[in-house]
């Protein structure tokens, strides 16, 4: 068995047209966090305004990078204590260092599709954080899918 199927316990879903923030978090793709319906949100609001292909990028990855912790009261009960699981509530994680070591965001990423005539343009765009949370690069990728 290929090794991406070995782990899959639900059959793929396609994409529909919108906004897709399905792998927000590691969790199953249905699961109603705040992160992931905040995240949802911002981008359906830019999807709305209509913005140019690089003003839609910037307010994914600002959503991408939205420290703000949920309410008390909307988090998950996952298991680790409420302390910890505020951390991991916001969309962008960064925990100092602990008895745990350091933890945090290390990549986001967004892929955008346009639909181009009979072709569809896929960009994909990674940004990779350093431990304080900062940039430390960037790459871009572009792909073309022809439809059949």
């Amino acid at each position: 068995m290929p090794r991406r199927d070995r782990h899959r316990t639900k059959p793929a879903l396609p994409l529909g047209a919108g906004v897709q923030p399905r792998r927000v978090l590691s969790s199953p793709q249905d699961t109603p966090w705040p992160k992931a319906q905040r995240l949802k949100q911002r981008l359906t609001d830019a999807l709305d305004a209509r913005l140019a292909d690089q003003a839609l990028l910037d307010a994914a990855f600002s959503g991408l990078a939205d420290p703000t912790p949920a309410a008390d009261e909307q988090l998950p009960r996952t298991g680790v204590p409420l302390a910890r699981e505020r951390q991991l509530s916001s969309a962008f994680i960064r925990i100092a260092s602990d008895a745990a070591g350091t933890y945090g965001t290390r990549c986001s990423t967004v892929v955008l599709v346009e639909q181009l005539g009979t072709r569809r343009q896929v960009r994909v765009v990674e940004r990779s954080f350093d431990e304080s949370g900062a940039t430390s690069g960037q790459q871009e990728q572009y792909l073309d899918l022809i439809a059949r």
